[in-house]
């Protein structure tokens, strides 16, 4: 009964479910989040960062139209707008968010994994860097154009404003925002940037890091 706590115990509450959702898409820890997050607000204490908090974890554990909604009783936060995302069958293969120019729609996509290609797990700024200096490269930006694809977190680990910005500035290297971590268990660690070299769904070669020079 969260009403009977104190406010000492329920801000426990909120770090231990806050903590726990920024490490778990899991719709039980973000039904939790929200819980608490609305006894916060109804003592009048929740904060800006709790209700950005609360919004990427509900699009973690894809509850799109719980955070539009969400976004529209908390218009004063200035939440990014929420996609419409447009679940499609993807068989066995890895899935992803493909944004449309706009960033309106978003529809999930399978990617083959076994022609030979880039993956680019990206986010950071060095990921940025990386985007910016390949493009301009003549022998690696034609390459990557062809075979890259650049990935970031599910939406809601990687913000969705974050990713609209990315493909504004970067339209040579689209991001596509991975639909289930667990799909992608060939990219062992998530860290950014990483350049994998994929073929018959294995990584043949990688490596981490981007230095300008």
């Amino acid at each position: 009964d969260l009403r009977a706590a104190s406010d000492a115990n329920l801000a426990l509450h909120w770090q231990a479910v806050s903590n726990s959702a920024f490490y778990s898409d899991d719709g039980g820890v973000a039904d939790a989040a929200v819980r608490v997050y609305e006894e916060l607000e109804r003592r009048g204490s929740a904060d800006a960062k709790a209700t950005d908090r609360v919004f990427n974890v509900l699009l973690k554990a894809r509850r799109f139209d719980a955070a539009r909604d969400f976004a529209a009783r908390h218009n004063d936060a200035k939440l990014p707008a929420v996609s419409q995302f447009i679940d499609t069958d993807t068989g066995d293969m890895p899935s992803v968010w493909q944004f449309s120019a706009n960033g309106d729609t978003a529809k999930r996509i399978g990617i083959d994994l076994k022609p030979l290609q880039i993956i680019v797990v990206a986010g950071c700024h060095f990921s940025e860097d990386a985007a910016r200096e390949i493009a301009r490269d003549p022998l690696l930006g034609p390459v990557f154009s062809r075979h890259a694809r650049w990935l970031s977190l599910q939406p809601g680990g990687e913000k969705l404003d974050a990713l609209a910005e990315w493909n504004r500035l970067h339209p040579q290297a689209p991001m596509l925002a991975i639909h289930d971590r667990s799909e992608w268990a060939l990219i062992s660690e998530w860290v950014m940037p990483t350049f994998a070299i994929v073929k018959d769904g294995k990584v043949i070669d990688s490596t981490k890091g981007w230095s300008s020079d």
